[in-house]
């Protein structure tokens, strides 16, 4: 393997709705360092499930952002945070 060129993109960041400030701010930082980044929001082309589950396997990093927001969401917080973020990614992966 040859490094960073291995993948398309160096980070995918995962986001809620209601994160949009954050995750555009985190973004922003990491592109101007020069990497290169897949939102959801800007890059997605076609169906949501079948990009995340290309972009996960594009991508070097995979970047959960677990704020307040999303662990003070009652369909998703508290304690199974994380247990639903890797769940997400898991379901993702297997899509395959």
């Amino acid at each position: 393997m040859n490094g960073r060129n291995e993948y398309e993109f160096d980070v995918m960041i995962s986001w809620t709705g209601k994160d949009r400030e954050l995750k555009n701010a985190i973004r922003e930082a990491l592109e101007a360092a020069g990497l290169k980044v897949y939102d959801s929001e800007r890059d997605c082309v076609g169906r949501f499930r079948d990009d995340y589950t290309r972009a996960i396997g594009a991508s070097k990093v995979f970047l959960a952002i677990m704020s307040d927001i999303l662990r003070n969401d009652p369909n998703v917080g508290g304690e199974g945070t994380f247990s639903e973020v890797r769940k997400e990614y898991d379901l993702a992966l297997d899509a395959d």
